[in-house]
């Protein structure tokens, strides 16, 4: 996964570049590699900014929200990228990112105690899907709605 992307810079060839770098940063978030994944993801954003490429631009807004709370930047940081992510897949009608994104969210509302507004979001984003419930997401979203009332 390392070798890819410089293997596409070095060819020129950055279609899907952003996504591929987004599998990249949620391996790092996975391994436990903060600054490797911060790296990838900042890359990555220059990329969604420079060539317009923006069809996983919310994932890394909310890939970066996860790695800055691991890092244990102030919460108020990590809660503007999560609100980016929202945003960003909002304004793009991306309903499978705003509700990841919506997870991050809820999950540092809870340990917040913002357990009302959390069931508020994450219920108007569940709210939206009418099919696709063994998509692992939607069950993760669903066991949290129940752990929320």
């Amino acid at each position: 996964m390392r070798r890819s992307p410089a293997i596409m810079i070095g060819t020129g060839t950055l279609t899907c570049f952003t996504r591929l770098m987004a599998r990249v940063v949620d391996a790092c978030r996975k391994a436990d590699e903060i600054e490797e994944g911060l790296v990838a993801v900042n890359e990555a954003l220059e990329v969604v900014q420079k060539y317009d490429e923006r069809y996983v631009e919310s994932e890394l807004y909310r890939l970066k929200g996860e790695l800055l709370g691991m890092r244990g930047e102030p919460e108020n940081e990590v809660q503007e990228y999560f609100q980016q992510a929202l945003e960003v897949s909002r304004r793009q009608l991306a309903k499978s990112w705003e509700l990841r994104a919506a997870m991050s969210m809820v999950r540092l509302m809870k340990k917040q105690g913002k357990q009302k507004e959390a069931y508020e979001l994450l219920n108007g984003v569940f709210g939206w899907f009418t099919e696709g419930f063994d998509f692992p997401d939607l069950k993760d979203a669903k066991a949290f709605l129940e752990g929320l009332k």
